[in-house]
């Protein structure tokens, strides 16, 4: 599995660098709610970053505020006019996210990220998606 674990090794906040694909040791980007113009997009590779702090206390450790730092992807999709093939690049920076849209749930150890899912609100600016990411180990749905 290629990740890059501690890339700002000194923060209390660490990065992480995952894929984003169909491998079996790739991030699965879930999309929906596309804008109309493409309908049905079908992912063809992406990448990620995303951080978690990592705190101790009297009881153990706890995972506070994962959360992605840049998502980057290439979808393909069928234009509605022409119904020709498009292929189409996003990328979106940390400054770009509305923190309060994203939500995550961790479903246990190893710390991971292995979901995305991305719901466009029908627009293709990310201040209004809703962005919910999984942590843990894959599992088959």
């Amino acid at each position: 599995m290629k990740i890059k674990l501690f890339e700002n090794f000194q923060s209390d906040s660490p990065e992480f660098t995952q894929s984003i694909g169909r491998r079996e040791q790739d991030v699965y980007l879930s999309i929906y709610r596309e804008p109309g113009d493409s309908k049905g997009l079908g992912l063809a590779s992406g990448k990620c970053k995303w951080k978690m702090k990592l705190v101790a206390d009297q009881s153990g450790y706890a995972v506070v505020e994962p959360k992605l730092t840049y998502l980057y992807f290439v979808a393909d999709y069928e234009e509605e006019e022409t119904e020709e093939i498009k292929e189409k690049e996003f990328e979106i920076y940390e400054k770009d996210f509305d923190y309060e849209l994203m939500e995550y749930e961790i479903k246990g150890f190893p710390f991971y990220l292995t979901y995305i899912t991305v719901d466009m609100n029908h627009t293709y600016d990310p201040e209004f998606w809703k962005i919910e990411i999984e942590i843990g180990p894959r599992k088959e749905y």
